[in-house]
């Protein structure tokens, strides 16, 4: 039988970021990324979901597109990450959010190891 810990409830807080704004910008440390989610806006393969937990506790929900999942590639949950809506560019398919990824790394990351000959 499972035991109730002790102490208080606190309440989830969460934000979804709409980059409706020029100049907008959120940040917080990296806490989880789905790959795979579906939405009424993806395609077949769904959209990748970004979870960041700013300053205050609160869950900032950020979803990806091609360039903020390029420019995401490279960091790791446990980054501090900042976020910033900077425009929109044409591609073939029309207008695209550009986001620009700034990082402070919670570990420097490893260089790859070189095999022994």
């Amino acid at each position: 039988m499972a035991k109730r810990p002790d102490g208080q409830y606190q309440k989830i807080q969460e934000e979804v970021i709409a980059w409706d704004q020029v100049g907008k910008s959120v940040e917080g440390e990296l806490v989880s990324v789905e790959k795979g989610v579906k939405t009424r806006f993806s395609k077949d393969a769904g959209q990748v979901v970004y979870r960041l937990e700013d300053e205050r506790g609160v869950l900032l929900t950020v979803f990806g597109s091609a360039i903020l999942t390029r420019r995401m590639a490279n960091v790791a949950v446990g980054d501090w990450l900042k976020l910033s809506y900077t425009g929109e560019i044409a591609t073939p398919n029309g207008k695209a959010k550009v986001i620009d990824v700034e990082v402070i790394r919670a570990t420097e990351p490893q260089p790859e190891e070189q095999p022994a000959y």
